[in-house]
């Protein structure tokens, strides 16, 4: 199956761990790399997220690829991130991450009512331990930076603006959720967060970073 493997960028580039990480990928089907600096509007004008995404959805429908997988600049992939977001073959399948804005959780929203978005699983630790053990969980988000969108998913859901901040990704998972579509966490895809120059990655039990 063919992936597309999408990252936007700055003038500066995806960081030297995540080419790396992405250039040792181990997948069994075809996949190309995307690396997009192309901003339409001035630097830093919020409007360049959303276009870019919107850019990936369309070469990724229009050069039939069976699936478009968001990779952030700043990520760091384990070696069989594509080849396990494929085979859990849920229509969107997110990586695992910390998120560096705010707090520093889980990426891994929790799935509650069906309608709207939960919170991250990294306040609930008793869900987080079973998460862990179970490896794939549904989830109702949340964020971009390694995730694996179907194609019937990106002909059906528009990506769409978040307020001043113009990013899709909470709105794209909060669709997903109101038109019935499954969203999985794949603790087994653990990546790396470059933050300041450290990889923050999953906590461990104490709640330290490891």
């Amino acid at each position: 199956m063919r992936l597309l493997v999408y990252t936007p960028t700055t003038e500066d580039g995806p960081a030297a761990a995540c080419v790396e990480s992405i250039d040792g990928q181990q997948y069994q089907g075809q996949w190309e790399w995307v690396v997009d600096a192309d901003d339409p509007f001035p630097v830093p004008d919020h409007r360049n997220v959303l276009a870019k995404y919107r850019r990936a959805k369309s070469l990724a429908l229009a050069g039939g690829y069976d699936a478009l997988v968001t990779v952030e600049h700043d990520m760091v992939l384990p070696p069989d991130a594509l080849q396990q977001l494929w085979d859990v073959n849920a229509p969107v399948a997110y990586g695992v991450y910390m998120l560096r804005h705010g707090s520093n959780v889980l990426n891994a929203w929790e799935y509650s009512s069906g309608r709207n978005l939960g919170m991250s699983l990294s306040l609930y630790p008793e869900r987080l331990e079973q998460a862990k053990r179970q490896e794939v969980v549904e989830v109702s988000g949340v964020g971009f930076g390694c995730t694996l969108i179907r194609r019937a998913v990106l002909e059906q859901v528009a990506f769409r603006p978040d307020g001043k901040a113009k990013a899709p990704d909470i709105p794209f998972a909060t669709d997903c959720l109101r038109a019935g579509i499954r969203q999985v966490a794949h603790f087994g895809v653990a990546c790396g967060h470059v933050h300041e120059g450290k990889v923050l990655t999953m906590s461990d039990d104490s709640g330290r970073m490891v």
